[in-house]
């Protein structure tokens, strides 16, 4: 069972059921997927509630009478998901303050998507090439922006999680 199954069955979910949708999109997905399953009475497999979904008419409303049943437990679970994520990153920058790797890494995917923008700008792609050589080149970029967010911090998503946090205590 993979957990980017769940985790793309839990973006479908929270089309009705956001709360439920956002608990199966986090690292227990296959935990409450389990619940969801049972639910609605199929096998313990997103694709199995996915069919589920489409084919049986009742199982939205089903999910929606879940949530509303386990809102507050799910909500909670939602909440410590959201507050283990910070700590990890807190910890993690705390681990690493003052040792060199944080910044080497960064100094090193600067120099690499300074090196591919300037190469794809000033050389002629090979044939057949282009494909790999823009997907390397998204790696890298996905990669130098990690490097980025780790020293100024990340992205809107993540202040909007840390207000919900302090609303939720």
């Amino acid at each position: 069972m993979n957990s980017e199954d769940w985790k793309a069955l839990g973006r479908k979910v929270a089309n009705f059921a956001p709360v439920l949708g956002t608990a199966l999109g986090g690292p227990a997905g296959g935990a409450i997927g389990a619940i969801v399953a049972q639910t609605l009475g199929t096998e313990n497999d997103p694709a199995a509630v996915a069919e589920s979904l489409t084919k049986d008419p009742e199982a939205i409303v089903k999910l929606r009478a879940l949530e509303n049943e386990e809102k507050a437990n799910l909500r909670s679970h939602v909440f410590g998901m959201a507050r283990v994520e910070v700590a990890d990153r807190a910890n993690a920058r705390a681990n690493n303050k003052g040792h060199w790797m944080p910044w080497a890494l960064t100094l090193v995917t600067a120099l690499m998507t300074t090196g591919i923008a300037y190469m794809l700008m000033t050389q002629a792609l090979p044939p057949g090439a282009p494909d790999i050589i823009y997907l390397i080149s998204g790696q890298v970029l996905a990669a130098f922006i990690a490097c980025v967010n780790y020293w100024v911090g990340s992205s809107r998503g993540s202040a909007e999680k840390a207000a919900m946090m302090g609303q939720s205590k």
